[in-house]
C-alpha cells in the first residue's frame, strides 16, 4: 500500500532567494582563505597636457568568492585611478578613470573569461590566477593635467575592489554581510612632483 506524503514546504529563505539550498550551504561552508587586493606598482609618464598611468595590482580571491565564480557567478572588479589635489582639510579630485572588468567561468570550454571595459572583446584564460593577473594590469590610463601638477600638492590615488552591487540579486545580501566578499585594496596614494 502506497502512503501519500504531505507536500514539502519550501522555506521562505529558499523561496526569497530562488536558490537551491545545496549551493548556498556549499558557499557558506567553505573556510575563508586569506586573500586581499593591493596596489603593487604605479608608473606615471607626462605627455603634454596628459598623465599616462600604468598600474599593477595583486588581486586574490577568497575561497568563497572563487567557489562562486567556479559555480557560474560572474563578478565585477573595479579599478579607479584619480588625480587628487591634496588639501589641508580635504582632497579635491581633479580627474579620474574607472576601469571595469567582468570575470566569469565558462564551464563548457573550462576557461575563465575576462571582459575589460577599456579593451576590445574578451580574453580567455586557463586559470583564475592568470585571469586576475590580466585584470590587475592596467596600462596607459590618461588623466588631464592642470597647470602646475609637478608640485607636492598633487598625488595619484589608486583603488581596486570587488563590486558587490554588480552581483546577482539573490547573492547580494549575503555578500554585504560577509567579510569574505569585501575585497578592496583601499586607496593607495603616490605623490607627484620632485
Amino acid at each position: 500500500m502506497k502512503r501519500d506524503r504531505p507536500p514539502r514546504r519550501v522555506s521562505s529563505i529558499r523561496r526569497l532567494l530562488g536558490l537551491s539550498t545545496a549551493p548556498l550551504f556549499l558557499l557558506l561552508a567553505i573556510s575563508p582563505v586569506h586573500a586581499e587586493f593591493s596596489v603593487r606598482k604605479v608608473e606615471v609618464e607626462t605627455d603634454r597636457d596628459r598623465l599616462l598611468i600604468s598600474a599593477d595590482m595583486d588581486l586574490g580571491l577568497t575561497a568563497q568568492v572563487e567557489a562562486a565564480v567556479n559555480n557560474g557567478v560572474p563578478i565585477v572588479l573595479l579599478t579607479r585611478i584619480a588625480l587628487v589635489r591634496n588639501g589641508v582639510l580635504w582632497n579635491d579630485e581633479i580627474d579620474h578613470v574607472t576601469t571595469r572588468a567582468r570575470l566569469r567561468y565558462h564551464a563548457l570550454s573550462d576557461h575563465y573569461v575576462v571582459d575589460v571595459s577599456d579593451s576590445e572583446g574578451i580574453e580567455m584564460f586557463r586559470s583564475v590566477d592568470d585571469a586576475l593577473r590580466r585584470i590587475g594590469t592596467v596600462r596607459d590610463i590618461s588623466l588631464t593635467i592642470p597647470g602646475a601638477v609637478a608640485t607636492p600638492d598633487y598625488s595619484l590615488a589608486v583603488r581596486s575592489r570587488l563590486d558587490i552591487e554588480a552581483l546577482p540579486g539573490p547573492l547580494r545580501p549575503m555578500a554585504f554581510l560577509s567579510s569574505d566578499w569585501r575585497l578592496d585594496s583601499k586607496w593607495t596614494h603616490w605623490r607627484l612632483g620632485p
